[in-house]
Order: structure tokens, then sequence, then C-alpha cells
């Protein structure tokens, strides 16, 4: 991967310097070697053995493009063993100089009448001989493993398990050289000449590569047997149209669900298939591969007659149905990739698909191929369930533990703790992970000493089963890899500690030493042995020195001598190991001093080392200079950084003159700030401090103007451009010079002048003024003479957090305690990202504002800063996503809603619910319920539609924008009554129906209790219900309790299984979505009373769904005549003005905005509250704005199950089994979060 990706780089610097002309072919080759860059990680990721030679077609598309002289697929080889071969004392002869030139003489009359004739056997007998010579003599007893693999190399071209190709003919010249330098030079060998040779052994014909005991043994000892794939140079990677694969995938996904929903009967799920199998026809239509079509085809007709037929699928079609699906998903999964096989076995498993699709299953058993596939993905299952299984238990004990270490009074859910570490050690176990295993148990044995002693556990066993616990559950985690073992990680029994080591060390052959025809092995481990290129690499080096002292001496004939000499010696070595740049760069260099130039010229110096590709090394070092502020900043890390500013300047500028053509446009004012936030953040990584700080100051300008919406005015067009000048002007000093001071108090005082509107003009004839002087950076001579505020505290003692850091330096200065509270809330934003500035900070226990830090206040509400932090940062790439996918939708506005809209805008909706963003939450909520009624409906969205969402959409990401300069976001009524609007359109409940269709509806009408088991649902519930509302009452009362949150999530889970083992779906899973909502809530230290409030509010809904279910008379009392009058008359005025509500609101914005908005400031619970109330005195309300929210709200908390509502059960069983889906995949989502942001605060303790 590196030598595809270096040389990817090395065209792309050839093209910037003038040397190769960029044409579209170019681009092309690179855009493709990229690209299968790309795929080959994702093989690996999916588990595929990693196999670098696939890469080989395309390296060679960049080699050729470059004209290099070298083009071998050797280079990509990796030999799985570094073997050294030894042979007996009895087998070396000491040899004389004439019987070995006589050897020399012999190879070289061969090799000229083999390259005569390629298979004249006589020639290649002549060469081998020589080389027997040779590797017995005593020249071959110094690099006996080379000797003995070219014997075998030679062994095998006579035996014809060899072809003489173009790399066999390259092999043989160099071999010749190679025997020359041996015998007259004593040289050592080529390393890359051993590995070009062990290469084309690989490839050897496995029928042949047997005959002779050598050839055998060095395949044998090298360990290359099938290390070299018979198809390395078809081009594997970019055959298939990429899209296309991700739309077939897509398919499959949407398909395999609608297939076991029409196999449990549910016709109603007909229509889905065969949209899901028409989407994977099209998708497969754009790819090679016959057998994967007629695949497709099959499934085409398999939907066609189970659309004409009525009886339910047959056991058989099922089982094929089933097969093929997994068949096909795997497949593409893969990108198709072995695409014979899966070819054949596509069409394979069409033709079993389509004899039993037309009653004549095959009489022939399943394959065992596609029974091992079955195996697989049944195990796969299996290891999933067990690790989220032991995911569940190690995240339980951690919580429990962890309120243990901060509380040791907190001992209740130890012994639960304990069987749960016993549980996972019990399953490591069975999985032959016995590191891991015994890790567990040695947890397990610690917590049971915390359990029995009474006394307070030390710091350091605190520390060591917390660590243990954190590596144990990266493992876990890891396991869901395919292919990943323990290997990284230990259990030392003696201390008790399992540790993970994070940096995975590169991976090099395994070396083994192998006696020939030895009788023992030799005593001790033999050094490496000496090579070419080691020889190579010397010499450079002292070819650098030479170049380094001719400098200073330019008229020493002596150097000049020597440094020809060590040329010349550059030059064979070169050839030698097949490096014809570097032979090519020696020879010129050599010519040039031969051409008597005048040593003294500095561009010939400067000519002549990059001729000879090495740069000249000084006798001394400079004396270093002071480290700048007390650290050094990384040489490789600011190269870097300084790249990136420059890119990063250029977009900035190209996006202000955008901006100036649309100054009322946000999308580049954006643009703009992402800009400066990436310099801020890059610089403060290398430690450039108050670049980070210049740029923080222009990032807040660009915060304000979004969040208030300003469109672009001359003043910040003015200031951009002087800002752009000066970072321009600051990055072309660093690159210049690295220890710089920069000064960024004028850039700093006119973006505080603009964005606190006060007078700017002269402060930006200051910033002009700097940037025009050119005096903007100054050599770091000596530390500043002021220390820093943080150092000249004395009470230095402790720091809770990290995030407490960037505030103490802010105080300004120090005796001014107070002005913490002043603090612009919006550089919490930042607040991670400086710490990595800062080396040694000591916390100020005496500073009581410094605790301010770990909170950021917003209007009313108070918000703990790595939550502010991580909802700033989720809430950005939601919302843009949700902007791109919008405009998308704009262009085809025939496709339905995507799922990808879906997740983002459920995930925005949490988010803004746990900082108590209640007018974006309810607006989201909204959105989310127009997104998932539209894709269920089948209908495409008008444009009208598809406008007022984007809209919509629009004012949610500037209520963000003002969010996130620390201000409460405005009055967004017209934006959330446009949201009420388009749910309620497309609510299904609001199609016109006749009289006759209104039906009562059962709350538990879709959940076929079932009567034996029942009364044991309803005897737990009865227990567990009104424990769950007290803990629920006492969480809102103390929500930091974490005991609370572990007894509520295990009586939920109870509930849970019950109310499902009965039959009561819709309340079982009501309670799993507040479980995953506890659970997620979990890893927050301080959890909103906001959350707490609606888990209370679907408690309440809760307790009347089991109300209803454990009273037959209520339920049958839903449908009682004295109720349907009233209901059937809101009902029907709902029916008829569906269409019209919202127009109805567009038309008149202000008061049914204003009635919609009341209903969502209130809450869900208080909307249902209100809608309670208004339903006996009113047979809807009088606003149709608030009528829709009142609605929304009221079925959000389930206070509408006595309603009587319209539904169809094929509709409600696919949205209750599809809302658990989502759930589902929302908690793993959020139980990842969850371990990533405890990963990342554990990192940032550390």
């Amino acid at each position: 991967m590196s030598l595809l990706s270096a040389e990817g780089e090395t065209l792309i610097d050839m093209v910037e310097h003038g040397q190769m002309r960029l044409s579209r072919e170019l681009v092309e080759r690179i855009a493709r070697s990229f690209a299968a860059l790309t795929e080959y990680l994702d093989e690996l990721l999916l588990g595929e053995p990693p196999q670098p030679l696939y890469l080989f077609p395309y390296y060679r598309e960049l080699l050729e493009a470059r004209g290099a002289e070298r083009v071998h697929p050797a280079d990509l080889f990796v030999v799985p063993v570094a073997a050294q071969l030894v042979v007996g004392n009895a087998t070396v002869r000491e040899r004389d100089a004439a019987e070995l030139a006589a050897a020399r003489a012999r190879f070289e009359r061969g090799l000229l009448q083999l390259l005569r004739n390629p298979v004249d056997a006589a020639a290649i007998g002549e060469m081998y001989a020589a080389i027997a010579t040779v590797g017995t003599s005593q020249v071959g007893a110094r690099h006996p493993t080379f000797w003995n693999v070219a014997l075998a190399y030679f062994e095998a071209l006579r035996d014809g398990a060899i072809e003489l190709d173009v790399y066999g003919k390259r092999l043989l010249a160099r071999m010749n050289l190679q025997l020359r330098r041996s015998i007259v030079d004593g040289a050592p060998f080529a390393e890359r000449l051993m590995k070009d040779a062990l290469f084309a052994l690989a490839r050897a014909d496995e029928t042949k590569a047997t005959v002779t005991p050598l050839v055998a043994e060095v395949r044998r000892a090298f360990r290359v047997e099938g290390s070299v794939p018979p198809d390395f140079e078809v081009p594997r990677f970019g055959r298939f149209d990429a899209r296309a694969v991700a739309a077939a995938r897509e398919a499959i996904g949407r398909a395999k669900p609608a297939w076991e929903k029409l196999v449990r009967g549910s016709q109603a799920d007909m229509a889905g298939f065969a949209q899901s199998i028409a989407a994977l026809r099209a998708a497969v239509a754009r790819l090679p591969g016959d057998g994967v079509r007629a695949l497709a085809e099959a499934f085409t007709e398999t939907s066609r007659v189970l659309a004409l037929g009525s009886a339910t699928v047959s056991e058989s079609l099922a089982l094929e149905g089933a097969s093929a699906l997994l068949f096909a998903e795997q497949a593409f999964e893969r990108g198709l990739k072995g695409q014979r096989d899966v070819d054949a076995r596509a069409a394979e498993m069409a033709v079993r698909l389509t004899q039993t699709a037309a009653g004549s299953p095959p009489g022939e058993a399943m394959p065992q191929w596609l029974r091992e596939l079955s195996h697989a993905a049944q195990d796969r299952l299996t290891m999933a369930s067990f690790i989220a299984e032991a995911q569940g238990s190690l995240r339980s004990a951690e919580q429990a533990l962890d309120s243990f270490f901060r509380d040791p009074g907190q001992r209740a859910d130890l012994p639960q703790t304990l069987r749960q570490l016993n549980q996972v050690a019990g399953a490591l176990q069975l999985l032959d992970h016995a590191d891991a295993a015994a890790a567990a148990a040695g947890i397990a044995q610690r917590v049971q000493g915390f359990v029995a002693d009474e006394a307070v556990p030390s710091a350091e066993d605190c520390e060591l089963v917390a660590s243990s616990l954190g590596a144990l559950g990266f493992f876990v985690d890891g396991l869901q890899r395919p292919g990943r073992s323990g290997a990284r990680f230990a259990f030392d029994p003696a201390s008790g500690r399992f540790s993970a080591e994070l940096r995975e060390s590169r991976r090099e052959p395994q070396a083994v030493v192998i006696a020939l025809d030895a009788p023992v092995l030799p005593e001790g481990e033999p050094a490496a042995p000496e090579t070419a290129e080691s020889l190579l690499a010397g010499h450079s080096q002292r070819a650098g020195e030479l170049l380094g002292s001719l400098q200073r001496a330019p008229n020493d004939a002596a150097l000049r001598d020597e440094l020809r000499q060590t040329l010349a010696q550059m030059r064979d070595d070169a050839q030698l190991v097949d490096d014809g740049a570097l032979k090519t760069k020696a020879s010129e260099a050599i010519a040039l001093l031969d051409a008597g130039s005048d040593p003294g010229d500095a561009s010939m110096q400067a000519r002549l080392a990059d001729l000879a590709g090495v740069h000249p090394t000084p006798e001394t070092v400079a004396e270093a200079e002071p480290p700048r502020d007390e650290a050094e900043i990384d040489s490789e890390l600011l190269e870097i950084f300084l790249g990136e500013a420059q890119e990063v300047l250029a977009a900035i500028a190209e996006a202000a003159a955008q901006s100036r053509q649309a100054p009322a446009d946000p999308v580049f004012l954006t643009t703009i700030r992402r800009g400066f936030h990436t310099l801020k953040g890059s610089s403060r990584m290398v430690g450039l401090e108050e670049f980070g700080e210049a740029a923080w100051s222009m990032e807040q300008v660009l915060n304000l103007w979004l969040a208030e919406e300003r469109a672009g005015s001359q003043a910040l067009y003015g200031l951009i451009g002087l800002a752009c000048g000066s970072f321009g002007q600051w990055v072309d000093a660093l690159q210049r010079h690295a220890r710089l001071r920069i000064d960024p108090s004028p850039m700093i005082a006119a973006a505080t002048a603009l964005r606190e509107s006060q007078p700017h003009e002269a402060a930006f004839l200051a910033l002009a003024a700097q940037a025009q002087s050119g005096e903007i950076v100054e050599p770091v001579e000596q530390p500043p003479e002021e220390p820093r505020p943080v150092e000249a505290v004395e009470t230095v003692e402790t720091v809770e957090t990290v995030e407490a850091i960037e505030a103490i330096e802010a105080i300004e200065p120090v005796e001014a305690v107070e002005a913490v509270e002043a603090i612009d809330v919006v550089e919490a934003v930042e607040a991670i990202e400086a710490v990595e500035a800062i080396e040694v900070v000591e916390a100020v226990e005496a500073v009581e504002p410094a605790g301010a830090a770990d909170e950021v206040r917003v209007g009313d509400h108070s918000i703990s800063r790595p939550l502010y932090d991580i909802f700033l940062s989720e809430a950005d790439d939601l919302i843009r996503n949700l902007v791109s996918d919008g405009e998308a939708w704009l262009d085809e506005p025939t496709r339905p809603a995507t799922q990808a809209a879906q997740r983002a805008m459920h995930s925005l909706k949490g988010s803004a619910a746990l900082v108590a963003l209640d007018d974006v939450h309810a607006l989201a909520e909204q959105l989310e319920s127009f997104l998932l009624r539209q894709r269920a409906s089948g209908r495409p969205a008008g444009t009208g539609d598809l406008s007022n969402y984007a809209r919509a959409i629009e004012r949610m990401q500037a209520m963000l924008h003002r969010f996130a300069a620390g201000g409460v976001p405005r009055d967004e009524s017209e934006a959330l009554a446009l949201a009420y609007a388009l749910a309620a359109r497309w609510d299904p409940h609001n199609e016109p129906r006749s009289q006759a269709e209104l039906v009562p509806a059962d709350p538990v009408s879709a959940s076929e209790l079932d009567e034996e088991l029942l009364p044991i649902f309803i005897e737990e519930a009865t227990d567990y219900l009104p424990q769950i509302g007290e803990n629920l009452r006492r969480w809102l009362d103390v929500p930091a309790d974490r005991s609370v949150q572990q007894v509520l999530m295990r009586h939920l889970h109870t509930i849970k299984g019950s109310a499902r083992m009965a039959g009561a779906m819709e309340l079982g899973q009501l309670v799993h979505e507040m479980e995953t909502r506890i659970e997620a809530a979990s890893v927050l230290t301080v959890v909103p009373t906001a959350l707490i409030e609606e888990l209370i509010a679907d408690y309440d809904g809760a307790v009347a769904m089991f109300e209803a279910i454990r009273d037959p008379a209520a339920r049958a009392g839903i449908g009682a005549p004295s109720s349907a009058p009233a209901t059937k008359v809101a009902a029907s005025g709902a029916a008829s003005g569906a269409e019209s509500a919202a127009e109805e609101i567009v038309r008149e914005a202000e008061p049914a905005a204003s009635s919609a908005a009341q209903v969502a400031t209130a809450g869900p619970a208080e909307a249902a509250r209100r809608d309670a109330a208004g339903a006996g005195a009113s047979a809807g309300p009088a606003i149709p704005g608030a009528a829709i929210a009142a609605r929304a709200a009221a079925a959000a908390t389930g206070a509408a199950a006595a309603a009587l509502v319209r539904v169809r059960a094929d509709l409600l069983e696919r949205v209750v089994n599809e809302s658990g889906e989502v759930s589902i995949a929302r908690s793993r989502l959020d139980n990842g979060l969850g371990q990533l942001r405890q990963s990342l605060q554990d990192l940032t303790e550390n």
C-alpha cells in the first residue's frame, strides 16, 4: 500500500514541478490506483487475508506512466518467512581463482545461448553447473541462503517448473552481475535478487516444483507455496460500478425483511418485496456476470408467481428464497469479489429458486457450499448475540464499579456485578479465549473481595480493576470483526492486569534457521548477513559526508576523487539491486565531476547532490534553538499543518469571493467559518497557540453572523480579506523558520470590534499596517517575560476535569475571578481541542469559578460542557446531511424519503431533547413523522411539500447556529407549523374514509394476547409498574443517582419481556424504548431533567395501556356506542379537512403557528393533557395548526389510546416491526457512542 500511494505522490509531484504533463489518462490511472486501495482496505475489514499482489496491475500503470526502468510484481511480494539456510562443512570446497573464473565464464556462455534460444536445455545446464560450483565454494559459504535459493531456481528452470518470461530474463542478467561481483570483489548478495528468485519459485508449477529435493525444501522453508495468486496480473478492483453494488446491497437489505413477512403470511408486504426486487434487478443490470443477473431474474419470477397466487408461501420456497437472499447478501457485502465462484454459484441458486417457484423443488440436497454459508451466518448471529450480552454485562459492571469507587458506600450492585463477570468469564472460556476469561475471572475475584471487605479499596486496586475492565471491553468489541484474535491482549496472572497493546507493531516475516544437509543446527542465532542493500546505504551516507566536506574545501582534489569512487560504488550497487533511477543519478553525478566544473559553485554542488540522490552531511551539529514555550514543534506535523493551512486559506478566499456575489447565502459563510475552525484546531495541535487564537477570533465573528442570519457586509469581507493576508504571511514565514513568534493581537482586536459592533476602522487599519510592515513575526529568543496566569497561581492542587483548563487560562488577570462568568460560552465548543497545547497544568483549587467551565449556560439552562461539545459536533454533521439530502430530494422528487434522512432526523430529535432544545426537538419530531409516513405511503412527495420540508430544515439549522453561538434559539413558530402540517398531510389516518370504515380501535388489537401467559404478565406488571413510577420520581429529584438508573433498566427489561411473551407487543415496544433511552443516558454525568420528564410521560402511557389490557371490560367499553358519535364527528372533521389543513396554516401562519408553538413548548405530556381536556368540549380544535399539534403530541405519549382511529392491521404490524428494528439499531449506535465517549474520557484523564 505504501508503495502504491508513494508512486502516486511521486507522479503528482512531477506534474507540480513541470516534469510531466497532466493528461486525462494520467488522472484516470491515479484515480484507479487510489480506488483500488480503498477496495483493498474494504476487503481487509471484511476479514480477507492481505494479498498486496492484487494491487500490482495498478502499481504497474503508475510505474509505466513515470517511465520507470523496473516494473516487477516482486516489489509487492511479501516473503512469509525470513529463513536462513545452513549447510554442513562437508559440502564446502576450497576453489582457486581460476576455477571460479571458469565457472563465471561458463555461466555467461550459457546465458548468451539461452537468450538466443529460450528452450535450450544445455544452456540452462551450463548456468546451473556454474551456480553449483560457486555455491559450494568458499564464496558461497559466506551466504549459503542466497546461493541455495539461486540453485533451487535453476533446478526449477531446468525441470520446466518456471517459465522464462521477461522477469526471468532480467533476473538472469542480474544473477550474472552478482556472480561477477561476488567472485571478483567478494561483494555480498542483493536481497532484492533473492526475493525475485523466491517470487519465481512461489509461482512454479506445483506438479513439477517438487521433483528435486532442494526446490521442495526451499519452498517449504520460506513457506511460499500458494503465496502468489495465479490471477494477480488481472485487475481485481474497480471492475464493478460501486454505486450499482451499493444499490443492490440496499435492495437486498429491504427484500429480506419483506420476504420474512411474506413467509409468515403477510400478503400486504408483497408490494414492498416486488419493489425491492425491481431495484435489485435494475442495479444488477449494470454489473457484469451472467449468474448474478440470472439470480435477479429468478427473484423477479418468484415475485411474479407470488403476486398472481393467493396461497401462502410453501415451506420449500421459503427455504430456497431465504437461502438465495442470504447468498446475495454475502456476495454483495464483499463487493462481488471472487467473481468466478460468485457467478457460478449465483447461477446455481437461480436454477434452484426458479424450479421451486414453479412448483418442482430440486431433488438433490443443498450443496455443501450453501450449507457452510448458512452455518457461517448462524455462527455470526450467535457471536453477535454473545457480544451484545457481554457488552451489556460489562457496561453494567463498569457503571456499578464506578459508582462504588466514587462512593464506597454504594455496594448494593456489587453482587450483581460479580454474577455478570462470572458469566462473561464462562462464555469467553467456551470460546477458547483463555487470557480474556482469566482476566474476567480475576476481576470477579477482586470484586468478591470488595463485597467481603467493608474497608475502602485502595487507589491501586481501583485503577487495576478499571484498566483491566476497560481492556476487556475493547477485547469483546474486537470480536465483532472477522479474523480478529486476542493476540494484542495479554493477562498477567502475577499482577492480575489485563492490558491491550494499542500500537500495533510492524509485522516482520518470521525468522527461522533451517539445516539443509548439516547434521545439527549451529549454536546460537546467526547474525543477519550483510547485503548489497546495506552496502548501498553505507556508500550513500559516505557520499553525503564527502559532499559536505567538498562544500567546505571545494579545491581538495583528494576529496573529489574519493567522492567519484564512492559514486561509482553507488552506481554498481544500484545496478545490483535493480534500482535504475539511482544508477542513472549516480552516473550523471560522475559525469558532472569528470566535466571539470567548478566545485565551489553552489548551484553545481546542489545539482551534484540532487543527481547523486544524497544530501550533504555537516560534520558539526548546529546549536539547538531554545524551545518554543517549553514545547518542541514536531517538524513533520508542522509541515502537514502548513500544507493544510495553504489549502484552507485558498478555500476561504474562494468562498469569500462567492459570498460577495450572494451575500445572503449562508452556505459560503459556513464554509469560511469551517475554514477558520480548521485553522484553529490544527494550529493548536502543533503548538501554535497565537495562530489558533487569531483563528478563533475570526471563527467567533462568523458564528455570530450565522447565528443571527446576517447577510455578508463590506466590513465582514474586509476583515476576512485582511485575515487571509495575515495568515498567509504567517504560513510563509513559518515555512522558512519554525521558531517564530506571532503577534495575533491586531487581528483579535479587529475581530472583537466587529463582533461587538464597536467602531472598527482603527482596528482594521492597525491590522493592515501590521501586514504591510512585514513585522508580523519575530524569532523566539527567550521565553516570555511575564509568566502565564495559570503558572502564577501558587494554590495549585487538583483539576477535576480537563475541560476546566481552557477556562482557567482565559482568566486575565487572575485576581478578576468573577470575570469567568462573562466568558463567551461559544469558547466551550473548542475546549477539548485546546487541551492538546498544554503540557503541564496544575489545578487551581482556590479559584472557585474554574468549576464554571464544567457547564455552559444558554439562557436559563445549564448544560455540561462535554454534553454541549458532543451535541454541537453531532448536530453539525446531522444537519449538514439533512440539508444535502433535502437538496437531492428536490432534484429527484419521485423517490421516497431515504433511511439515512430518517436516522439523522431521529438522532437530532433525541440529541435536542438531551440538551433541552425543546423547539428543535418538536420540529425534528414532526419532520421525522413526515419522513416515516411519506416513505410508508409509496406516493411521491409534491414540490410544495419538499419546499416546505427544506424551509423547515433551514430554520432548524438557523436555530442550531444560534445555539452554537451561545444564544437561545429564536421562536420559529412558522417552521413548527409547517412541520405539523407536513406530518398531518401524510398521516394515513387523515385519508378520506366512509362512515362505515370508522371502527373502534383496540389498543391491543394488533397484539393477539396469550390468555395462558397474560395472568403472569399482569401479576409481574402489578408489582413492578408502581416501583418504576416511584423510581422515576426519585430520579427526577436526584438526576445524578446512578443506582436508580440500574434498577429502572432491570425492572423495565422484566416488563418488556413479559409483555412481549404475553402478546402485548405495543406495550413491550414502549417499555423497550424507555429502557433504551435510560441506557443511552447512563453515560452522562448529569441527566437532563427534560429527559426524565419525558420518561415519566411515557410511563403514564404505559400504565394506561396496561390498565386497558388488565380490564377486559375497559377494552370492550372503548367501542361503546355512547362514545362513538363524538369520535366519529371528530374523525370525520379531521378527514374532510386533512388536505386543506396544511394550506390554511401556510396562509394563516401567525395564529396557527402561535397555537402550535404553545403546544410544542408545553411538552408532550402537557399537550396530551390539553388534548384530553378539550376532547369533550369540542369536536375538534378551532385552529387547524393547534389541532395537528395536539393530535401529534397526544399520539407521542400514548394518551390517545382510547380514541377511535382507522388503522389497517397489516400497516400497524409493519410500523411496529420497523419501529422495533429502528429502536434496536439506535440502541446499538447509542451503546457504541457511549463506549466511545467513555474511552475518550479515559484517554483525557490519562
